[in-house]
């Protein structure tokens, strides 16, 4: 809400990650190639029938195993490689300006412990088979270095990618655990390319990353994002270890947070979501809250004509599952968006609620603004609770009472209508000037931003907990929710809101 956001905007500048609170108010290169476990049918590793079957590098994180360098070939560093062979060096060798060396795809290289292959500026690698660099060992690249189709890449040790540098990924690129790995030039994923960052990543300043296959981050890995990074359309970034964004994403395609991520976005960084970009936050913020939650929590959004046009079948793709709508507020103002909301939503197969912002001074005001919501959403089939939103700065000075008796005679003109009422306001203004005792028997939503958990104390069904959300099919910034209570099933069993009329 509008009176909330100016209360925390402070707070909420200061704040690195994308959460902040907004209430249910009245603001409101080379070819494509396949990836790596499609290139060699790879299936389950955990299987033992089928492990001996796998055939290419191991996408999941393993640890270094030395190699029986009896059946490898020392590699000078002028010599250009052969199929079917095994080659490693085990001191610096460097590939100069207009030198070319391509690894067949039968071939293998490792750069073993105390090595360090060198590509200067003009000079170019390109792998098409296996290539290792050891933990104690270096690559260091300021020219162009391509991972071709059918190949795999991984570093357990030290790997640097220079300002005039160029990174082609069209297949699996693993930064195994305990490696450095950094990128300052141009990294180029391509559509069927893997990136996995198991070790850490930095992307410096000068960085510009595109990614139109996949990138990851798993549990363990960390990166740092300070450069430019871009995922197109058909690209997808998958963070479930450390992710800080410290310069500029932009996303068409998709970005996941999976829910062990631990995400960090500094004020002067840039996350930008096109229209065709889509956001999935899984985090597990919902930790323990209210007994009888849901082991995952719903997620939603709350939205008025502030959102704009909104796609709702994007939305719905998204991972949004409930979404809770202003209708009305005052006496007689009515949100010019909710019935295209309300009925978009419903199509795209989104749950829905609806609010009504309150600006009533007493208990007289408040019936009629009660009345004029039931009478705007009186046509319309409702399956989550009749949220009444109360926290205009207007209204503080009214006195915990009197704020009560108008809270109490709002819900209960709803719930006399037939309808499950729900209160809704922030965790102070619920906790301070309101009586919760009295108003025990009705549900809450309590709005409580950039915190890990709301540290409401009382029974709730919906917890608020940004109003920096980032939506596919939704431009610009919204409320994002999670619900800790079956509503559609509360509503359903207990014969709320009329829905036999609808069937």
């Amino acid at each position: 809400m509008k009176l909330l956001k100016r209360i925390l905007s402070l707070m909420l500048a200061a704040a690195i990650a994308a959460g902040g609170s907004a209430a249910f108010a009245d603001n409101a290169g080379p070819a494509p190639s396949t990836s790596s476990a499609e290139q060699t049918g790879q299936t389950d590793p955990e299987d033992p029938a089928e492990e001996q079957e796998n055939k290419g590098m191991n996408p999941a994180n393993t640890e270094y195993a030395e190699p029986d360098l009896s059946e490898y070939v020392l590699w000078d560093g002028k010599t250009e490689f052969q199929e079917d062979t095994n080659y490693y060096i085990t001191e610096s060798v460097g590939i100069g300006k207009d030198k070319v060396f391509t690894l067949p795809k039968t071939s293998r290289l490792l750069v073993a412990d105390g090595a360090q292959l060198l590509i200067y500026l003009g000079g170019a690698f390109n792998v098409y088979g296996e290539m290792t660099i050891a933990p104690s060992a270096e690559l260091t690249s300021s020219g162009t270095f391509s991972v071709g189709t059918d190949a795999g890449f991984e570093s357990f040790g030290k790997t640097s990618f220079t300002i005039s540098s160029t990174v082609n990924i069209s297949s699996l690129f693993v930064a195994r655990a305990g490696s450095k790995m950094t990128f300052s030039g141009i990294v180029n994923v391509y559509k069927d390319g893997d990136y996995i960052s198991y070790g850490s990543t930095i992307l410096t300043g000068k960085s510009k990353t595109i990614v139109t296959g996949l990138w990851q981050v798993p549990e363990g890995g960390t990166q740092t994002c300070v450069g430019s990074f871009t995922i197109t359309l058909s690209g997808r970034l998958d963070a479930a270890g450390y992710l800080t964004i410290s310069g500029e994403v932009r996303c068409s395609g998709m970005l996941e947070l999976e829910a062990s991520v631990k995400y960090f976005k500094t004020t002067t960084s840039m996350l930008i979501l096109t229209k065709s970009g889509r956001f999935l936050d899984y985090r597990q913020i919902y930790d323990g809250m209210a007994p009888g939650a849901y082991k995952a929590g719903m997620k939603g959004i709350d939205v008025s004509v502030w959102q704009g046009t909104i796609d709702w079948q994007r939305v719905k793709k998204s991972g949004v599952q409930f979404a809770i709508i202003r209708s009305s507020y005052g006496d007689d103002g009515l949100d010019k968006m909710f019935d295209y909301n309300i009925t978009e939503a419903q199509k795209a197969g989104i749950s829905v609620g609806v609010y009504h912002y309150c600006y009533a001074k007493n208990t007289v005001e408040a019936r009629i603004e009660a009345r004029h919501f039931l009478e705007t959403i009186k046509p319309y089939k409702i399956d989550f609770p009749l949220m009444f939103d109360f926290e205009d700065e207007s209204q503080r000075h009214l006195g915990r009472d009197t704020l009560t008796d108008i809270a109490e005679v709002f819900l209960k003109e709803i719930e006399d209508a037939g309808y499950l009422p729900m209160i809704y306001s922030y965790k102070n203004w619920l906790e301070t000037n309101l009586d919760m005792e009295r108003l025990s028997e009705y549900e809450v939503a309590v709005a409580e931003w950039g915190v890990p958990k709301t540290t409401y104390g009382g029974d709730y069904g919906i917890w608020q907990y940004s109003c920096k959300g980032l939506v596919s099919g939704i431009d610009g910034d919204v409320d994002l929710d999670i619900c800790v209570k079956d509503y559609a099933k509360i509503v359903r069993e207990g014969g709320w809101n009329h829905l036999k009329r609808f069937e």
